[in-house]
């Protein structure tokens, strides 16, 4: 059995970020990821401009909008500011570099590599047993270390347990002029629609939070592609669908941490989670360094709880889901909020 100080289930942006801080400062860290390759992910592949203070290189991104535009039964809301909101890129190349970064530091990354058994300081994997001091969940929604904490749990009914959204998206080869947000209570409920242009090719698709069905949204939203005319191009093309968490119950168990989606900590709003992420790995490093991880942790805690409590009042039913969206574009129209209010990033 090999032994490492740091065992970190899952390569995606919160292990590696946890991984390079810990590898930096000489410690013994392992990256365990279930997927062939380091970084592709079902996501829509949009990271806010403020997000982009992560240390994400600029070089990376493929399309950037300084102009959003957000639209609602009532209104049209143009939003702009003096460098872009948003910015996409391609998750495996966000992947491929982070990975980079990682290993340049001393950080070990075992791929194909799954997870069968957690045990107390030792994993059971289908490579081999591998023993740890400290164990970090980085495994996504459906987090095999959140299991182990028992932390889940099921929905009375079945289906999707409260806490965690959904987003269903079609990606389409072509161009797209503008970055859109839809927001459309009687089609995705007190969720969005949303087209992020990328390079030659754009991604069209929609979130909505618990309690909506994952049929009822994939169905809508492809009613809206009708619409839009855009139903011959996506022919043949297959509907992804992704669980989105954002039902944070902590990100401490002792030497077990949790982070990113497997902590529960994306955007109930928005679905955001990149940048929870990265900065929820990057604290997981600073506490086992010894330093104060609750510090870099707070501002995006105490967003998260915004969001959650902006949620949980549109879900109380239609009217409630109309008159937040439309009181939120209005107050962004007349400047009293700001994009800003809207992500995850937090004040610094």
């Amino acid at each position: 059995m090999e032994r490492f100080e740091i065992a970190i289930v899952g390569g995606g942006p919160a292990g590696l970020a946890c991984a390079r801080d810990l590898a930096a400062n000489g410690r013994r860290v392992v990256v365990i990821e279930a997927q062939p390759a380091i970084g592709p992910k079902i996501c829509a592949g949009g990271i806010t401009w403020a997000g982009l203070q992560d240390g994400i290189p600029a070089s990376l991104t493929e399309r950037r909008f300084a102009v959003q535009h957000v639209h609602t039964p009532w209104q049209t809301v143009r939003l702009e500011a003096g460098h872009p909101l948003v910015v996409t890129m391609s998750r495996a190349r966000l992947g491929e570099w982070m990975a980079q970064q990682a290993k340049a530091a001393g950080a070990e990354i075992i791929t194909n590599c799954r997870v069968e058994e957690i045990e107390p300081e030792r994993l059971h994997t289908d490579q081999g047993k591998i023993g740890c001091r400290f164990l970090v969940g980085a495994d996504g929604s459906k987090s095999l270390v959140r299991r182990f904490l028992g932390l889940d749990r099921r929905s009375p009914g079945g289906g999707r347990p409260k806490g965690i959204g959904l987003g269903v998206q079609y990606w389409l080869q072509g161009t797209w002029p503008r970055m859109e947000w839809h927001l459309a209570p009687r089609r995705f409920g007190h969720g969005y629609g949303w087209i992020f242009p990328h390079g030659d090719r754009y991604s069209v698709g929609a979130y909505a939070g618990w309690p909506i069905s994952g049929r009822r949204l994939a169905r809508a939203l492809d009613q809206w592609l009708a619409e839009l005319g855009i139903t011959e191009a996506r022919k043949n093309l297959r509907q992804e669908a992704f669980p989105i968490r954002y039902d944070f119950r902590g990100w401490r168990f002792g030497a077990v941490f949790l982070a990113g989606d497997a902590a529960g900590l994306a955007s109930a709003l928005t679905g955001e989670g990149i940048h929870p992420a990265i900065v929820s790995g990057r604290a997981i490093a600073a506490t086992i360094l010894g330093q104060n991880g609750e510090r870099l942790l707070a501002p995006l805690l105490a967003r998260h709880r915004k969001h959650r409590r902006y949620q949980r009042l549109a879900a109380l039913g239609p009217l409630a889901t109309r008159l937040l969206g439309e009181g939120l574009l209005l107050a962004l129209r007349s400047r009293l909020a700001t994009f800003s209010n809207l992500e995850m990033t937090g004040k610094r």
